[in-house]
């Protein structure tokens, strides 16, 4: 098993994608791959796997790291919004920290679901990441004072920040809004796993800091 996965990961998400991918030959797509972790769980496993990224950085590490652990993975640059796949190529689409910061993740599901196959799963990692209420930074994932880390996997955070106040999930509570957008487009279930929450209340429930999605496409009408 590949052991350098990332820790700040939840381990909810590797579980549910082993649990789901072992013993089985399927096509899987990692949708913002990052350096490959859960790219090469899968083709560890002895699947069909597709990684996609738009950075060319992050392709670089994906294909150097598959090739150091002798991995067979196809790699792509593509843009998470706007795919190139034909409809119903996969089975499965597994995709961590991505969502947050899509200037259209309305489309970008409907892009996902289109290639998913009839009764096809999507396990998905996110978060509440620099999530604005009221014009003020509620406190998450990825918050940061004046005493914390300004760099994030080689990023600078305050970019990243003012980046984020113009993307559409910043003012979005979730996974309530990934549920209803979900539902509208005609899935047959989706699992919700939140797992932390951020110190901060709103209507008198805690919000949701981190989460885990299990989406399940409905079957084709005949």
């Amino acid at each position: 098993m590949i052991e350098h996965r990332d820790e700040e990961l939840s381990k909810d998400y590797y579980r549910l994608i082993d649990a789901y991918a072992k013993g089985k030959k399927i096509k899987a797509l990692d949708i913002g791959c990052g350096p490959g972790i859960a790219s090469m769980m899968l083709a560890e496993m002895g699947n069909d796997v597709t990684a996609i990224d738009w950075s060319e950085g992050m392709l670089e590490q994906v294909a150097k790291n598959s090739k150091e652990a002798g991995l067979d993975i196809d790699i792509r640059k593509m843009d998470a919004q706007n795919l190139s796949f034909e409809d119903g190529t996969f089975d499965l689409i597994v995709s961590s920290r991505l969502v947050w910061n899509l200037p259209d993740p309305v489309r970008a599901y409907s892009e996902w679901l289109r290639v998913l196959k009839p009764e096809g799963t999507m396990i998905l990692y996110d978060g509440n990441y620099f999530l604005e209420r009221d014009g003020k930074k509620a406190p998450g994932p990825m918050s940061e004072d004046d005493d914390g880390p300004q760099m994030y996997q080689g990023a600078d955070f305050r970019i990243i920040r003012d980046v984020a106040k113009e993307l559409p999930l910043s003012s979005r509570m979730r996974p309530a809004w990934d549920v209803e957008a979900l539902v509208s487009m005609g899935i047959a279930s989706i699992d919700v796993s939140i797992e932390s929450y951020m110190n901060e209340e709103l209507e008198g429930s805690l919000i949701p800091s981190t989460f885990t999605l299990v989406v399940r496409k409905a079957t084709t009408e005949k």
